[in-house]
């Protein structure tokens, strides 16, 4: 869940964007719900002067979870995410309750930068035991959590995936 709202805050405030492959490339057929952000495009509303005044300065806002990140974790966003963000991410569902499975994408435009994010996050203090696999175009670690669901994450080609439940990360490798 951490690693989820990090990729996803980064990817909401990153206006240095470009590059990786579009994330919607790693979403499965079968799937039965997706939603599309163009992150160039949420970044230039959420800086739009109508939604200034409501939002406040983004800056200082992310300077306040980075602090807080940084101390929980040892991560954030302006050091660790912010690097290798591109420009589109993907959220896709598929199945319900127990028999779920997702994957949030987001297209990584420096992939080294995206391989030490994931390291980073499998290396958490209390984070599941991560069993990395080699696959074509990279590398992902698969991991159970406390509850029995199983998770991935991962860097492939041009994109990060965060997935849970069973065969997800497949889906979106075979997408890909």
């Amino acid at each position: 869940g951490v690693t989820a709202v990090v990729v996803g805050g980064a990817a909401i405030l990153w206006s240095k964007l470009g590059g990786g492959t579009d994330a919607i490339e790693a979403v499965p057929a079968h799937a039965q719900a997706v939603a599309f952000f163009d992150v160039i495009e949420i970044h230039d509303v959420l800086t739009s002067d109508r939604v200034a005044g409501l939002l406040g300065e983004v800056d200082p806002k992310l300077a306040a979870i980075d602090a807080t990140l940084e101390e929980a974790i040892g991560m954030s966003i302006a050091n660790d995410v912010l690097p290798w963000v591109g420009g589109t991410a993907a959220l896709w569902m598929t199945g319900s309750g127990e028999n779920g499975a997702g994957c949030l994408v987001v297209s990584a435009r420096d992939r080294g930068a995206a391989d030490d994010f994931v390291a980073l996050v499998v290396a958490i203090d209390g984070a599941p035991d991560a069993t990395p696999r080699t696959v074509e175009g990279g590398t992902v670690y698969d991991m159970d959590s406390e509850d029995g669901q199983p998770g991935s994450i991962g860097r492939v080609e041009g994109v990060v995936l965060l997935c849970g439940g069973d065969g997800a990360m497949d889906a979106s490798i075979a997408a890909l």
